[in-house]
């Protein structure tokens, strides 16, 4: 089970309120909408009957998760771009870069990479794919949580737990075991990277019949542990590696990047999978300071996320309405003649360049799923294969 697989159990066990709507963007909101349904009335055909949702439910601004308020900057004005953050020294990160270089680890591939504020998180497999290693690196701002049993997580102290040996150095110790029904059962271990910030390693048997079972022997236990203490030192953190997409956009109007996701993956019948996606947020949103615990309240943001090798028919019938000749999936269409993108704020588009777009605007911020369509343009090339992607944003 992936990472964003075990998140996506947790939404089940916890209540998100209604979203809020910033002051004074209402006015602003319907301003811009009844201009846009004046120049895009008339755009899609059909009609919609399924409500498409994010894949991505982890990433740092639509699942925010503490009462931090994300690195300040100045308040935008009307119709540009949140500028940049000012520089930190790793008091928080920037979303586009991935500071986790797993390179000198062989034997392991990557198949999943999220990045956000305060945390980001790596996930390897083995060719087996009977032993799953995840890397989460913290922020010094960042709050570092475990799981030990099916309960909520938890912060902890990595420091209070059992000496491991040092990790290039650096004082280590072993975190609690994982005993969470349904999962990978783990262990792993914690070390301060830069100071104040920590990063958790933890190695999980993933063969068939584990997930669920409490480690049973001694020995699987050191298995583990010795694999968790060997990847660690491999790893190069901080690097600063620039995130790559299969397509470029730009960043919609007052918001800022708060997270990316990366999956790869394979179907059973082994086709290849990619999944890549960015989210974007005000800059009053409430951040993400670890990637464990769903969050009590959720700030106005939106998204798009494509997917290599994602049809209409992993779907059936749900792809009765197209945008700009491609089939597409909306929310809220009733009809060829009440079909507005303009006030359209999710759906999936299929088809556009080999890829499925799927789109999550938001109507607080005036923001629809033609506003984010419209500027999104795929890398010449780009398939399921990273190296053939390039800036996400433009």
């Amino acid at each position: 089970m992936s990472f964003e697989d075990r998140l996506r159990k947790d939404l089940h066990a916890v209540r998100v309120p209604p979203l809020r709507v910033p002051d004074g963007l209402a006015d602003q909101a319907l301003a811009t909408a009844r201009r846009q349904t004046r120049s895009r009335a008339g755009v899609v055909v059909g009609l919609a009957v399924l409500a498409v949702t994010s894949a991505v439910p982890i990433v740092g601004g639509l699942l925010p998760g503490s009462d931090r308020p994300a690195p300040g900057a100045p308040a935008c004005a009307t119709g540009t771009p949140l500028p940049d953050r000012p520089p930190a020294a790793w008091e928080y990160f920037d979303p586009l870069k991935y500071e986790i270089d797993p390179r000198n680890v062989t034997g392991y591939e990557v198949t999943s990479y999220h990045t956000s504020v305060y945390f980001q998180v790596l996930e390897l497999t083995n060719p087996a794919r009977d032993r799953l290693v995840t890397v989460t690196l913290y922020a010094a701002d960042g709050v570092p949580h475990h799981r030990t049993t099916e309960a909520l997580p938890h912060p902890i102290d990595p420091a209070s737990g059992e000496p491991a040996d040092p990790v290039r150095g650096t004082p280590a110790y072993w975190l609690p075991e994982t005993t969470y029904a349904g999962l990978p059962q783990g262990q792993g271990l914690a070390w301060q990277w830069a100071p104040g910030a920590w990063v958790l390693v933890t190695a999980a048997d993933t063969s068939a019949g584990a997930n669920g079972t409490p480690t049973s022997s001694q020995s699987t236990v050191e298995s583990l542990r010795s694999l968790a203490a060997e990847v660690a030192p491999l790893l190069e953190l901080g690097v600063g590696l620039p995130v790559t997409a299969p397509f470029s956009i730009t960043v919609p109007e007052c918001t800022r990047v708060t997270a990316t996701s990366m999956l790869l993956d394979a179907r059973p019948d082994g086709t290849p999978v990619a999944r890549f996606g960015v989210r974007f947020a005000t800059d009053e949103a409430v951040a993400v300071t670890n990637p464990l615990l769903i969050p009590e309240d959720s700030s106005p943001s939106v998204g798009v996320e494509a997917s290599w090798a994602s049809v209409p028919e992993d779907k059936p019938g749900s792809a009765t309405v197209e945008v700009d000749g491609h089939p597409a999936s909306l929310r809220d269409c009733h009809g060829p003649d009440r079909c507005d993108l303009a006030a359209t704020y999710s759906g999936a588009i299929y088809d556009v360049d080999g890829f499925a777009l799927e789109l999550t605007g938001h109507a607080g911020l005036g923001i629809s799923i033609l506003d984010l369509y419209e500027t999104i343009q795929f890398h010449p090339g780009a398939t399921n294969d990273p190296a053939t992607w390039g800036p996400p944003i433009r």
